[in-house]
């Protein structure tokens, strides 16, 4: 029971990371039936948040600056005869956390350059024929959403099934015990 207690938010931090996973999944399924249209891009920026990145090497730490990015956007569009307009890029998206959702890859940063050089342009966007005023210009599924938080989810979900579940490696069986 103390391992159990011990190795409870190992066993959460696993599960939180498969319900990310599969609502990341359905939804990225779920955007790809909707309706193709054309849009035009009224707004495009691409926001630039330099950062320092402490290195050591040698005696003296010395500093590097990267850049996180955030596209942003707004468009217009009609469907059914009726004029609409939006701001997503993804239905799914990290874009309000600018250290997590830019950093991974460098989906903001190509958004951004391509959206600045098609502003006024028109676009192919996807619409939600249920709830037209729901549009995306991305439909894709970004892997690296459910890749990078895999990285540290699994090897929790890993520990917890070795050391506390029934019968797992940090418990010795009584026969073992006894023929010893």
């Amino acid at each position: 029971m103390g391992n159990l207690l011990l190795l409870s938010p190992l066993l959460l931090i696993g599960l939180a990371y498969i319900v990310w996973s599969a609502v990341l999944i359905t939804e990225a399924i779920r955007v790809r039936s909707w309706v193709e249209t054309s849009a035009r891009i009224d707004v495009a920026e691409l926001h630039d948040r330099p950062y320092r990145v402490r290195s050591k090497q040698g005696r003296k730490p010395t500093y590097r600056t990267r850049h996180a990015y955030r596209a942003t956007v707004e468009y217009s569009y009609e469907f059914d005869e009726q004029p609409y307009q939006s701001d997503t890029i993804q239905r799914i998206h990290l874009s309000r956390f600018w250290y997590i959702g830019m950093n991974l890859g460098s989906h903001h940063k190509e958004w951004g350059t391509w959206l600045k050089r098609n502003r006024g342009k028109s676009i192919p966007c996807f619409v939600n024929p249920k709830q037209p005023d729901q549009a995306v210009l991305d439909r894709s599924l970004r892997w690296e959403l459910i890749g990078y938080p895999g990285l540290f989810a699994l090897p929790c979900l890993l520990i917890f099934v070795l050391f506390a579940w029934p019968g797992g490696a940090a418990k010795p069986s009584r026969e073992n015990i006894e023929h010893n």
